[in-house]
């Protein structure tokens, strides 16, 4: 199965986006994991419920998965009290994908954001942004994964792809493991040269070919990191979900 981070936590008022992302992941656990993903919905969506299952003994072969709903109901004490300290350590081999269909008053709890960073996971924020605030959002999202982009960069990469978020970043997700981020250093000039060119090719309708200005030796340089990326750069960064 593809590389995956012990805890993940997706989270926003773009309901349909972190839907989509739920969708996507059990997917993939289904076509690559073969038994398929755990789910905790409904009135088992509770962190004790959730620390039950962590304790859980399992006989399952590979990398378990339990995805947990509702996370936007969980109040902080009860996060405390039941996923704390030793009860919230995440078994090797196991990632938990936590969903908060957020709204104004409903919103995952600082204790959940704070479980999932000790866990060295990822926290994806699915929030609605006005078309006026995409460019901004791109480079945020894109600082997010290593890519260090202009506005004009971001402009060009709306243009092409059009307003949605999800689509955007995915793009973006594209992009970041092309370069073999974060063991490449997207800041530097010949990486933002990259950036631009394969943006650029992109905007023009050149869907399927990398960047023509990427010399060589630079591809060749590129395929000598493959081996360090796929064991530090999986660690660090995980498989976009």
């Amino acid at each position: 199965m593809a590389e995956l981070r012990a805890a993940y936590l997706i989270h926003g008022d773009d309901h349909g986006a972190i839907a989509e992302r739920r969708a996507r992941l059990r997917a993939l656990v289904e076509r690559e994991g073969g038994g398929g993903a755990e789910v905790l919905e409904g009135e088992r969506a509770t962190p004790a419920a959730l620390a039950a299952e962590l304790a859980a003994m399992t006989l399952a072969v590979g990398r378990r998965v339990i995805l947990v709903d509702g996370v936007e109901r969980w109040r902080a004490a009860d996060v405390e009290k039941h996923l704390q300290g030793d009860a919230g350590e995440i078994p090797p081999q196991t990632t938990v994908a936590l969903f908060a269909r957020e709204e104004s008053r409903a919103k995952a709890p600082d204790a959940v954001h704070e479980l999932v960073k000790r866990a060295r996971g990822q926290v994806i924020a699915q929030m609605n942004v006005k078309p006026w605030e995409l460019p901004k959002w791109v480079i945020a999202q894109a600082a997010n994964l290593g890519l260090a982009l202009d506005a004009a960069m971001a402009k060009a990469l709306i243009a092409q792809t059009g307003e949605r978020q999800q689509l955007l970043l995915r793009e973006l997700e594209k992009l970041a493991l092309f370069l073999d981020l974060p063991a490449r250093d997207s800041g530097s000039s010949e990486m933002r040269e990259v950036a631009a060119g394969e943006i650029e090719a992109r905007a023009s309708g050149a869907r399927t070919r990398w960047p023509t200005r990427w010399s060589r030796a630079t591809r060749a340089r590129r395929r000598s990191t493959t081996c360090t990326c796929a064991s530090r750069g999986s660690a660090s960064r995980g498989f976009p979900i």
